[in-house]
């Protein structure tokens, strides 16, 4: 469970930083 939301935390880091690349 917690390995599954630390995941669930790095896809969200790894989206916004693509997000602020592209800006």
């Amino acid at each position: 469970y917690g390995f599954k939301s630390f995941e669930n935390m790095r896809i969200r880091i790894f989206l916004i930083n693509q997000l602020i690349k592209v800006r």
